[in-house]
């Protein structure tokens, strides 16, 4: 099966104590897409505010035959902040994007406001807000993955 993950980025919260950029990359494997966006943060402003920008990742996820359940696929949101020429993550959270396709009798995130705990951070209450929507393209996908920015 063929899904459209479509990431809506909307803020950041991480205190800094100095003036930084951030950037939000998502990571599956070897493709990546960063946001265009750069919103600054400093000691004065914690947020990075993205309004409301999107990622679009097109995945063919499987169903294993015997539970018919679907196998994982997993990505990462890593957060990285840049201050002159340095450039560096500050977080990172693990996505499995199963978790947003609605399923029979299931929860599921599918279009819910997630506010997700930063790991590996060195603020201990920094946290990223985004939402995932997914749709099926097709039901009988094969072939390669496919990764492109949304607008």
């Amino acid at each position: 099966m063929r899904y459209m993950f479509e990431m809506t980025l909307h803020k950041v919260h991480i205190n800094i104590p100095f003036e930084v950029t951030v950037t939000v990359v998502l990571k599956k494997q070897s493709k990546r897409l960063e946001t265009k966006t750069e919103p600054k943060v400093s000691k004065e402003n914690s947020v990075a505010d993205f309004a409301d920008e999107k990622l679009t990742l097109m995945s063919t996820v499987q169903r294993e035959k015997a539970t018919k359940k679907f196998k994982d696929r997993t990505g990462n949101l890593i957060v990285q902040v840049t201050k002159g020429d340095n450039k560096r993550s500050v977080g990172i959270v693990q996505l499995n994007l199963v978790d947003y396709i609605d399923k029979a009798n299931a929860p599921t995130k599918n279009g819910q406001l997630q506010q997700v705990k930063l790991d590996k951070c060195p603020d201990p209450k920094a946290y990223v807000e985004f939402t995932v929507r997914s749709v099926l393209v097709s039901a009988n996908a094969t072939g390669a993955e496919t990764i492109s920015l949304g607008s």
